[in-house]
């Protein structure tokens, strides 16, 4: 649309107005420190993604050291593996995901999480020779109910005289890339 009328754009305005909304989606990210990572070597592999159950991601990763020693990794070695919790309600439009997210994220305690994430890996790892009990070392929970930002379709608008909030017209309307749009809070 290249050039509006004055009902047209304060038509677009208001819609913009609605469309520039974003949410707030609740996450947790789950450290579980285990004694070795032998039970994915016997699998043939270091990390992976599942479907079902809690998370959906895992990885053996190298953290990065200083100094000069060389420090080895392998199977016999400890390690943490984290995965990351989203709580997502696919067909629910995002406010209702954001706010039912984080009652569910609150409302369960720190004991029903590691035994969902201990049942996990059991259903997942035991195969193997995986024992939860002697293999988890120790669990860490990180529970932010606001942690990512999910942008709404973004529209940018030129203005031709007043802006949108004082009624005048814009010349053009552009969409953009829902990821360049992020803008960072300030927070006093």
């Amino acid at each position: 649309m290249d050039v509006l009328s004055e009902n047209g754009g304060a038509q677009l305005c208001r819609a913009v107005h609605s469309v520039n909304v974003s949410y707030r989606t609740p996450y947790m990210v789950a450290n579980v420190a285990v004694r070795n990572w032998r039970f994915l070597y016997k699998l043939g592999i270091s990390g992976g993604r599942w479907f079902e159950g809690i998370g959906n991601w895992t990885e053996v990763r190298k953290v990065a050291t200083f100094g000069t020693d060389l420090k080895a990794v392998g199977p016999d070695w400890p390690t943490v593996l984290t995965l990351y919790v989203a709580f997502l309600y696919p067909g629910l439009p995002p406010e209702v995901q954001g706010s039912k997210g984080r009652a569910e994220l609150l409302s369960a305690s720190y004991h029903e999480y590691e035994r969902r994430i201990r049942e996990q890996f059991d259903d997942m790892f035991s195969r193997t020779g995986f024992d939860p009990k002697r293999d988890i070392a120790g669990l860490i929970l990180n529970r932010v109910g606001t942690r990512f930002l999910q942008p709404a379709a973004r529209l940018l608008l030129r203005q031709r005289g007043p802006a949108c909030a004082e009624g005048g017209a814009p010349q053009r309307a552009f969409r953009t890339h829902r990821l360049l749009q992020y803008r960072p809070q300030r927070f006093a």
